[in-house]
């Protein structure tokens, strides 16, 4: 098994005259704008790691919380590469084996990797839909109550594993999760069976918010052209 662990950092949309959180695109309510993945061979070893920035194409302006926590700019951000490069960069890394598995903190990340990859009319289908909750594995080997999801710096703190790189940076949230992944494979294994991501599920919902929103606009257009046929009478 081929085990490659990712991390994302989003952008969402921010209504800077109100200062406040704005209406996001439901196909997109989360835009990438930070990769992070690491490699494990097959003695759970780091091998290799992969990162980059990602230029924002819908939600351009970068959230001031996003900022705040992530550390990032918009200098920064404009001057990386587009999404359709780093997700292909991305795709490089992971390879082609059959037998990956890709590891995650949570369940969001995967969705929204694939909502961004849809959104751009990217290959959705080449990338691998097998994946393990480490947060989930974390919050059992731990003994957490199930309703509690764990943060990722709790988890590093509890298991003392040395943390010298800051967090909220995908490439160093990757090499945490690597090592929390780690460390608990070592001791149990993996007895967390892979999730199955079902892209078809996403695709129809996607399908369903598109009809919605061309249902609501031409509503809202016979709404008008009635409005403006009376105020000619």
């Amino acid at each position: 098994m081929n085990y490659i662990v990712i991390d994302l950092e989003f952008n969402q949309n921010f209504d800077f005259k109100e200062g406040s959180r704005a209406p996001s695109n439901p196909l997109m309510p989360l835009e990438i704008i930070q990769i992070g993945a690491v490699k494990l061979n097959k003695n759970m070893e780091i091998v290799d790691k992969f990162g980059t920035m990602v230029a924002p194409r819908l939600y351009r302006k970068l959230n001031p919380f996003v900022a705040r926590v992530t550390g990032l700019s918009n200098r920064i951000l404009r001057m990386s590469p587009p999404f359709h490069v780093a997700y292909r960069g991305l795709q490089r890394f992971i390879g082609r084996s059959p037998n990956t598995v890709l590891c995650f903190w949570g369940n969001d990340d995967i969705k929204e990797l694939f909502r961004n990859a849809l959104f751009y009319k990217l290959n959705a289908e080449g990338m691998p839909k097998k994946y393990i909750n480490v947060q989930r594995m974390a919050s059992v080997y731990l003994e957490a109550p199930a309703s509690q999801q764990m943060a990722l710096r709790t988890v590093v703190e509890t298991l003392e594993i040395e943390a010298h790189m800051p967090f909220h940076n995908a490439v160093d949230d990757a090499l945490y999760t690597a090592h929390v992944f780690t460390r608990i494979f070592k001791v149990n294994g993996v007895d967390e069976v892979p999730i199955h991501f079902d892209l078809e599920k996403l695709k129809a919902r996607n399908a369903e918010i598109v009809i919605k929103a061309e249902e609501a606009a031409k509503a809202e257009a016979e709404a008008e052209a009635e409005e403006a046929a009376r105020a000619e009478l």
